[in-house]
């Protein structure tokens, strides 16, 4: 901080040609002023107008207000599904994969009840061959035919 010498002031005013009287009250004026005077370190450590134009002014602080009213609130959030939810359910891959294999299974009892249908005419053909057999067979043991 700055010391102002009163004394050598008082001496310089009256060197010019101030009286006594004025020199020391102009010397104890510039004393009291001094001390509500700022120095550089007091002035480096105010805010300057770059400091100032990065601060949010009150309507952006409003806009935000405005913003963060039309969020989602948890009591809203909780009627959405979380992700451990969706756990539960099947992914469009796997439920392509299982009508791809229900594809596949319908294919097979295609084949099978082809087979059946088959099977059931070969059964049949061997019912009445086994019918005539056994009706032939009846016969020759009581000598029918």
């Amino acid at each position: 901080m700055y010391s102002l010498d009163t004394l050598s002031a008082a001496c310089d005013l009256e060197a010019v040609g101030f009286n006594p009287q004025q020199a020391e009250a102009i010397v104890a004026a510039i004393s009291r002023a001094d001390e509500q005077l700022a120095t550089k370190n007091d002035l480096a450590q105010l805010a300057t107008k770059d400091d100032i134009a990065q601060l949010a002014t009150k309507a952006e602080v409003e806009e935000i207000r405005s913003q963060i009213a039309q969020l989602a609130t948890k009591a809203e959030l909780e009627k959405f599904a979380t992700k451990a939810d969706l756990a539960n359910f099947a992914t469009k891959a796997e439920v392509r994969d299982v009508r791809a294999e229900v594809r596949d299974l319908k294919a097979d009892v295609a084949v099978l009840g082809t087979q059946v249908a088959s099977l059931k005419s070969e059964f049949r053909w061997t019912l009445s061959f086994l019918a005539l057999f056994i009706l032939a067979m009846a016969a020759r043991m009581f000598d029918i035919i």
